[in-house]
Parts: structure tokens; sequence; C-alpha cells
């Protein structure tokens, strides 16, 4: 009644915009060979925040995607591979990939942080410090995983999963309430 729009009936003058309409993920198809639908499952788009105008988004079932941060890209490159490692399953969807972030100094150091569930010991929590490849700045070392921590987590559920470096240097973990 007062002219400000109500959010409850459906109303708002805003209209969704779909980000990177043209994107072709890399080694991602949306449906496999039984025409079942294979969900992307973003987590987290990061900027390395290292000049590079990239974005790196990642996905529950463990592939880092990384891309030129531009509203016309057409495609990904894989950065980073963890299939192999990170437990995920549609019907216990609260497990995967769930965290990523940066170092505060990845321009100068190439690290990065990954909380993710291991395929190794179920409903295991990891987080990991990982690095960029030497020689290509696209690519983590594949090679290289240093653990930090591991939490034994009770349930499939409820594990969180946001990780970010404070104002302080610090590395923050949400891991739930598990």
């Amino acid at each position: 009644g007062d002219g400000v729009p109500n959010p409850v009936d459906g109303q708002l003058p805003l209209k969704a915009v779909r980000a990177f309409p043209e994107m072709s993920w890399a080694d991602w198809e949306p449906i496999n060979e039984r025409g079942q639908n294979i969900p992307l499952r973003p987590i987290i788009l990061a900027s390395p925040n290292d000049g590079s105008n990239r974005l790196f988004m990642a996905t529950q079932q463990g592939v880092i995607h990384v891309f030129e941060n531009q509203p016309n890209v057409k495609s990904s490159k894989v950065f980073l591979d963890l299939t192999e490692k990170v437990s995920y399953s549609d019907k216990e969807n609260e497990e995967g990939l769930l965290g990523f972030a940066f170092h505060p100094k990845y321009k100068e150091n190439g690290q990065f942080f990954i909380y993710y569930t291991s395929k190794a010991k179920p409903h295991t929590s990891i987080i990991s410090r990982f690095k960029t490849s030497g020689n290509d700045p696209s690519k983590a070392d594949a090679a290289f995983e240093e653990e930090i921590m591991q939490i034994e987590q009770p349930f499939w559920n409820h594990n969180g999963g946001t990780i970010a470096f404070g104002p302080d240097g610090y590395l923050y973990i949400g891991l739930g309430d598990g």
C-alpha cells in the first residue's frame, strides 16, 4: 500500500539474469548415457585476487573449474579434479567438496584450501592445503595435498562447508553441527 514492493506477493521489480550464459563446463555433460540428469552442483564461485581476472567454480562432486571473468566466456578448464577422493552422492547430498578458499597471498605462494568429505574414510571431513602447478597457473598440482585436519562426522548431513580467510589471516572453517 505504501509503494514499497511486497516480496510475499512475488511482485519485486527484479529480473534474474543467467551468469555466463554461453559457458560450456569442461569435462561435464548434463545428461549421462542413460539419459539421466547429471547436476553440476556448483558450491562456490571465487576470485584468487591475483590480478588475473579469472574466476574459479568448485562443484560438490569435487571438480574445480577456472575461466576468464567475462560475461561472454564460452568455456572453462579443469583446474583440479578430486572426484577420486571426494565422497558425493545425490542421495546423501550434504557431503562432497564443501569449501574452497584461496590463501590471502595466493599471488605469491599459489596456495589454496579445500574442505571435502573423504571417500577413503566414510563420513570424514578433510581440510587440506593444495598449490598451483609451477608451470601452469590454470592447473593445480594434482600430486600435492597437505592434510591439515581430519574430522569424523556422525552422519552424512549437517556438514557445513564454508571456509574463508578472515581479516586476521586465519582460515575459518564452518563444520556444521555434526
